[in-house]
């Protein structure tokens, strides 16, 4: 289940042909259950409490699969700088807070997911966000360029820049979980 048509489309296509893919927004009140609720950068606008929806829509089995950024379990020991790094990222991307994994281990394990991988993607996500950090750094530089783009633009420069940087400082981590229902 996707909200853009085009990615359930692209997915219909390249995919498995056992699998079916559906537009839809998972947090409304949809029929029928799920084999995987698959999130990829857009749980952090939910956040953990989200696993109370995935319990319900995914049959017994079912893998909830989350890919986003999340706070690392000692945030708050991080430098002040570093913080509010992060929080210029979250204001720029609309983000309430970044969850930890360990904030989403125990709201899933609440609604009965038992935790099948934890893996740390994050040198992954640095190595293909660096050219992209640096050419923002160059853009946020050059202000009469940067007012042209527009608010929508312009938030998700400050995003790259802030988030690039709290990757490279370890106050996030860039990784996925993976549940499954029992």
């Amino acid at each position: 289940m996707d909200l853009v048509q085009k990615h359930v489309e692209a997915a219909s296509y390249l995919c498995l042909s056992n699998a079916s893919f559906v537009r839809g927004d998972v947090m409304c009140d949809i029929e029928g259950e799920y084999d995987v609720v698959f999130g990829v950068d857009s749980m952090c606008h939910i956040g953990a409490s989200f696993a109370s929806v995935a319990a319900k829509k995914l049959r017994k089995g079912g893998r909830l699969i989350i890919m986003d950024g999340f706070r690392v379990a000692d945030f708050r020991k991080r430098e002040q700088d570093v913080k509010i790094a992060v929080k210029l990222m979250e204001s720029a991307r609309q983000i309430p807070k970044t969850h930890s994994k360990k904030e989403w281990k125990e709201a899933a394990l609440v609604e009965g997911f038992v935790l099948e991988q934890d893996m740390n993607l994050t040198t992954s996500a640095l190595r293909s966000r660096k050219f992209a950090w640096r050419l923002g750094r160059l853009l946020l530089r050059l202000g009469f360029i940067v007012r042209r783009l527009g608010v929508y633009k312009q938030n998700n420069l400050i995003s790259l820049c802030t988030g690039t940087y709290a990757l490279s400082e370890e106050a996030v981590e860039y990784g996925m979980l993976v549940f499954r229902k029992d």
